[in-house]
């Protein structure tokens, strides 16, 4: 276990402890408050941040924490880790934490994460605390009130081009670029369009492969997550339909396969039961197909437009 993931496992231990050993009524238990917060006050671009997420309920009540498909306000998601639940007197504690980064330049981001109570086959969203963070510059502040130093000493000049025959170079190269994008200018347009194409199914493919490695070695939940949720924006990018936020009987009612539907079922088993089975390998390989055949698809139709 590295230095970090054993600090993170004793913070969460620590909030554990603290939260089950506080005094409360036997109204205050009943009551369903989540607390969300961040490690630290600021960061940089590219930096790693910490969010914990805790609640306390009844050991009766069951909950849910937001997965990989939820807004996170400008924060980019980079991995989360649950931690079992801890009960004490009839009171169970919940914590997750949460690792982001961040691509955007904001002066502050705000996150209020919520947790799902399930009540007789419906769901209560319940919001928590809202944190906030600040975007530390890389750029020192007062930059701008720096004095320059003069240099005045002697340079000697280059030679200059003779002037017009540069611009009647120039403008002949131009002359020579409009006849010929002229000529072959939506020919060259598709050949450009299939080549960006092609390489983001590639990107994809080889995404999807590495992906499919790591569950084959470790069956990790996140991992799933991460390689359904590529699949399902790729997917959307190839048909031009909302995947993303297609449930899987959507899915399959939006490509009707029965080896995708069955795919999609032994997927959500591993996801929401962790019923790991060895047909988890060929259902991932299912998708990484149906993928490819959308491709082929959307292929022939730039290839004819």
């Amino acid at each position: 276990m590295s230095a970090q993931n054993s600090i993170l496992l004793i913070l969460c231990c620590c909030l554990s402890l603290t939260a089950l050993g506080q005094k409360t009524s036997p109204k205050s238990k009943t009551q369903i408050r989540p607390r969300g917060l961040f490690l630290k006050d600021s960061l940089s671009l590219g930096e790693r941040v910490v969010y914990t997420l805790s609640v306390r309920h009844r050991a009766d009540v069951q909950v849910l924490f937001p997965d990989s498909t939820f807004d996170y306000k400008g924060l980019e998601l980079l991995g989360k880790r649950y931690y079992p639940t801890v009960t004490q007197e009839n009171i169970s504690l919940d914590s997750a934490v949460y690792e982001f980064t961040v691509f955007e330049i904001m002066p502050y981001y705000t996150l209020k994460m919520p947790v799902y109570v399930l009540n007789e086959g419906d769901s209560i969203l319940i919001n928590a605390s809202t944190d906030s963070i600040y975007f530390k510059p890389v750029v020192p502040e007062g930059i701008a009130d720096l004095d320059f130093k003069a240099d005045t000493r002697d340079t000697s000049l280059p030679s200059y081009f003779n002037y017009p025959y540069w611009v009647l170079g120039i403008f002949l190269f131009f002359v020579g670029v409009l006849a010929v994008w002229g000529l072959l200018g939506n020919q060259l347009r598709r050949v450009y369009i299939l080549f960006q194409f092609r390489a983001r199914h590639q990107i994809f493919l080889n995404e999807f492969a590495r992906l499919g490695t790591r569950i084959k070695n470790r069956e990790n939940i996140s991992d799933i997550e991460r390689i359904i949720s590529i699949w399902k924006k790729h997917l959307e990018f190839l048909v031009e339909k909302p995947f993303s936020s297609y449930t899987s009987k959507e899915i399959s009612l939006a490509i009707p396969d029965q080896d995708l539907s069955r795919s999609l079922k032994n997927i959500d088993k591993a996801l929401y039961g962790q019923e790991f089975s060895e047909d988890l390998s060929s259902s991932l390989e299912i998708l990484r197909r149906i993928a490819t055949k959308q491709f082929e698809k959307r292929q022939v139709t730039l290839k004819e437009g």
